[in-house]
């Protein structure tokens, strides 16, 4: 593989900025082989879906908005992604001084300070090392991309580019 695009979390899972999308299609558009992994839904899934932040109505609420076809009723919609944001408030038990929604993440360190950003992910625990590790690596290993871009649009997703280009260069 050539080309390897990176689009690293926190990003609303129905939001995903177009700039890594756009960019992957440019380069395909130029007869480039690229790829482009979007690890915000990789994320997320590990974190609901695996088990990590379990809890009540957890799996009623994912099946809910997972499964749901003809539309969504209001109500039982603003519950099920309640049930969402309740859980992902478990987040800071699991990494302590860390803040997560379903759009951003908020890292203990300031936000706009990467360096002290980057030494609390030094000294850990990270977040993301386990999703480096499950998801991206085994990507890395197949594919064995000649480059790797990281699309960073948001904010939200400073603290994981951080982490993710410090995981690239251990790498």
């Amino acid at each position: 593989m050539e080309y390897l695009i990176l689009a690293p979390p926190v990003l609303m899972p129905a939001e995903p900025p177009s700039g890594a999308f756009t960019l992957a299609a440019a380069l395909a558009g130029h007869g480039r082989e690229v790829a482009l992994l979007d690890l915000s839904v990789a994320f997320f899934h590990r974190l609901l879906d695996g088990g990590l932040l379990a809890g009540p109505g957890l799996a009623g609420a994912l099946a809910y908005l997972r499964d749901r076809v003809g539309g969504y009723e209001p109500m039982t919609h603003r519950s099920a992604t309640g049930v969402l944001h309740r859980r992902l408030g478990g987040f800071g038990d699991r990494f302590p001084g860390w803040k997560l929604t379903l759009m951003d993440v908020v890292s203990p360190a300031r936000l706009h300070d990467p360096a002290a950003m980057a030494a609390a992910l030094a000294a850990g625990p990270s977040p993301f090392q386990d999703l480096w590790e499950d998801v991206l690596d085994p990507v890395l290993r197949q594919h064995r991309p000649r480059e790797i871009w990281i699309s960073l649009a948001y904010l939200s997703q400073l603290p994981a580019t951080l982490d993710l280009v410090g995981h690239l260069r251990r790498q």
